[in-house]
Formats: structure tokens, C-alpha cells, sequence
């Protein structure tokens, strides 16, 4: 999740590099979700009005009223194409790469706690593996047919956490790419993926229509576009160094963050937990020939 909500931030610090965003095991809360819209519009320690400074610059009672956390991401998921929208508006310097567990365990158990702390403690229906996959196949699909050159997917019939960490578990199909294949070819920007499947940029155990057959994209705002580049690949995954190299500004960046995350995790007991996760989530960069 936090390696979604921060590539914006990411792309806008270094406007000209090629930013690649692994998201291992993140699908706690999905754009355009109830559970998400209800984090937004009344959680202390979530991105939106109750935990943000006002348009006046009026101090908010959550998160974001304490200077350090100024910098976090203030993002707004409020829509189902939020953030394939958000990825077209950098003209193809900016990928996303979802890797999980269909049935990921501290996912589920993460959300029964996210449902104490910050969504009315009624709603049952967050903690249900209908809802939860429904959630993401939804978001999975619509994500697919609105970005679809910046996009990438890879979901299992499992229950692993954080495979980068943990060790990759088996591929979601016989005859697809392994999910470390996947994870490093992404990384590197090898293509295709998959040598068997050329076209493929989605792998998964069951059959959806990836191109989102009820898609609703929103018109795009475009914003910069990358000029000539040179690759550097920065893992701060800690799991494919055998074909990565380290950014230093990168891994700073990512450590000043994590620094924030930890510190806001005290705020509403869950707090900001759900972001922590950002250290082994952002995988970036292809840095600028100016720099």
C-alpha cells in the first residue's frame, strides 16, 4: 500500500527519472473501497480532511498537524482509477507492480485491526474474504484497462506475507514466470516478463477480465515526461541485489520516511502500521543524465 501512496511524491522529488513502484502484499485498503472512503473522511491518521491541514492553513486535530509528518503523502483514493490516473499523468515514466497473496494472513489480520481503530466497528463485512477479494479483483481489473502500459500484476492462491522477505512462494499458474522472475524483471525493466506470454503484464491464479470490462477512467492531467535517461536500478527490497544496484538517495529518502511512519504508528493504536511497509515496497530508479 505505502509504496502506491508514495510514488507520486517519488516521481515529483526527481521530475525527469523513471520511477518503478513493487508493491508486495499491499492490498489492505483499495481505491474506490467503502473501507477506504470511510479512512479518509473520518480517520485522525489517515490522508484526509480530519487528519490534513486546511486549505487556510489551519492546524487539523490528526496526523498531519505535527510538522514531521508534513511530508508524508496526502493521497486521495477515493476513486476506483485513482491511481492508474495518477500513473498516466507521467506519460510512462512512472510503473506500478502489485505482487500478493490472494488470501494474504497479516492482510486480513491487519484489516480486522483497521476496522477497530478506524472504520465503524459494525461494518463486518471488511473482515469477510468475499468483500476482500471482490476488493481486489475490482480494483485489479479496472487498473489493467485504465493504465495499461504502466501496470503489472502478480496474484497467487495464497496466504504469504511480504514474499520479497519471506521467499517467493509458487507461480500463480503452471507455465507462468516465477514471482521472483516477475519481481526482478520488473525492477530491471526486462520485457517481456514472461517469454511464454509476451503480451501478458497480469498473472494470476484465476481468470478475470483484466481489461475491466465496467472500467471508468478518469481524464488524465499530464505532467512531465522523462528526458534522455541513463538506468539505475535501487533495490530497497532487500531481496534482488543479486540484479540491483543501491541509490543512496534513494535508500535515504526511504529511511527518512520509514522514520516518519514509525513515529506516527502510536497515533489511534493501528496508526499509521500500515504504511511501515514502505521500506520494502518502493523499488525505483532511472536517474536523469543531469544528475
Amino acid at each position: 500500500m505505502a509504496a502506491a501512496a508514495w510514488l507520486p511524491s517519488i516521481a515529483d522529488l526527481w521530475p525527469t527519472a523513471n520511477v518503478k513502484g513493487l508493491v508486495d502484499s499491499g492490498f489492505h485498503i483499495l481505491p474506490g473501497s467503502t473501507t477506504f472512503k470511510y479512512f479518509y473522511e473520518q480517520a485522525p491518521w489517515g490522508p484526509g480532511p480530519p487528519g490534513s491541514l486546511g486549505d487556510d492553513g489551519s492546524i487539523a486535530t490528526g496526523i498531519y498537524k505535527e510538522q514531521v509528518y508534513a511530508n508524508l503523502p496526502k493521497f486521495d483514493w477515493r476513486n476506483l482509477d485513482a491511481i492508474p490516473t495518477e500513473l498516466a499523468s507521467y506519460d510512462g515514466r512512472v510503473q506500478i507492480a502489485y505482487l500478493s497473496c490472494l488470501d494474504d494472513r497479516i492482510v486480513y489480520s491487519d484489516r480486522v485491526l483497521l476496522r477497530s481503530y478506524a472504520v465503524n466497528k459494525g461494518n463486518d463485512d471488511i473482515i469477510t474474504k468475499a468483500k476482500h477479494h471482490s476488493d481486489i479483483w475490482s480494483f485489479l481489473t479496472n487498473l489493467h484497462k485504465c493504465a495499461p502500459n504502466f501496470t503489472f500484476s502478480y496474484v497467487q492462491d495464497c496466504t504469504a506475507h511480504h514474499q520479497t522477505r519471506s521467499g517467493f512462494g509458487a507461480p500463480a499458474r503452471a507455465g507462468y514466470v516465477s514471482a521472483k522472475l516477475f519481481t526482478e524483471r520488473f525492477l530491471t525493466g526486462t520485457r517481456p516478463i514472461d517469454v511464454n506470454h509476451a503480451s501478458m503484464q497480469n498473472f494470476w491464479f484465476e481468470d478475470h477480465t483484466a481489461t475491466g470490462v465496467d472500467a471508468k477512467c478518469s481524464a488524465v492531467r499530464r505532467r512531465r515526461g522523462v528526458s534522455d535517461t541513463t538506468t539505475t536500478t535501487a533495490d530497497t527490497t532487500g531481496t534482488v541485489s543479486d540484479t540491483t544496484t543501491t541509490a543512496d538517495s534513494t535508500a535515504d529518502t526511504t529511511r527518512g520516511a520509514e522514520e516518519n511512519v514509525s513515529r506516527g504508528r502510536t497515533v489511534g493504536g493501528f496508526g499509521f502500521r500500515l504504511l511501515a511497509s514502505m521500506a520494502l515496497a518502493i523499488a525505483v530508479i532511472t536517474a536523469p543524465l543531469s544528475l
